[in-house]
């Protein structure tokens, strides 16, 4: 092998570890959030509220993990249940935090939006689990829930994993 040889490829390597480089920074640099749904109490939202009451939230937690800034629709929160869903914009149900979303979410940070505990649930219609709710039939109440955002882009990010125990009042995170 001669010299000019070892040039082409070396020059055809480089060009192929050049495009793959490329690639991969574009491929870092895209828009990612994480959605979790975590129990929470009104104390966070004290600016909004005007009693002292400490009452349970449901939370959904929106984490920039990207590498890119999102931007996210305050009108695109939701929550679904037992092929029931509740929207942000539909005002059926009262939603802490939703003036106060950074705009844009930058890489690293995270924001958090709520709803009480109760009307979600009865807006989801989880009263009609009130018949499993006895020792014999408890496991009938343990329903998937998922939460979710859309950004600018309509990209929607969901959340994976979670179950609501209707029968005990618990959120649970099936990983």
């Amino acid at each position: 092998m001669d010299l000019d040889s070892i040039a082409k490829i070396a020059g055809v390597l480089g060009f192929i570890i050049s495009v793959m480089t490329f690639a991969l920074t574009r491929y870092e640099r895209r828009a990612k959030c994480v959605v979790e749904i975590c129990i929470g109490d009104t104390s966070q939202f004290r600016d909004e509220l005007c009693s002292e009451d400490y009452d349970e939230l449901i939370k959904i937690r929106v984490t920039n993990i990207g590498g890119s800034s999102v931007i996210l629709k305050a009108e695109s929160f939701f929550f679904a249940a037992l092929d029931n869903k509740t929207v942000s914009y539909q005002g059926k149900i009262d939603w802490l935090g939703l003036d106060s979303l950074p705009s844009p979410l930058n890489p690293g940070e995270s924001c958090e939006v709520a709803v009480f505990t109760d009307s979600l649930l009865e807006i989801l219609s989880f009263s009609k689990l009130d018949k499993y709710c006895n020792t014999s039939d408890a496991m009938k109440t343990n329903v998937d829930i998922v939460a979710g955002v859309k950004d600018l882009s309509n990209k929607t990010y969901i959340s994976k994993g979670f179950k609501y125990f209707y029968y005990v009042n618990a959120l649970e995170r099936i990983t």
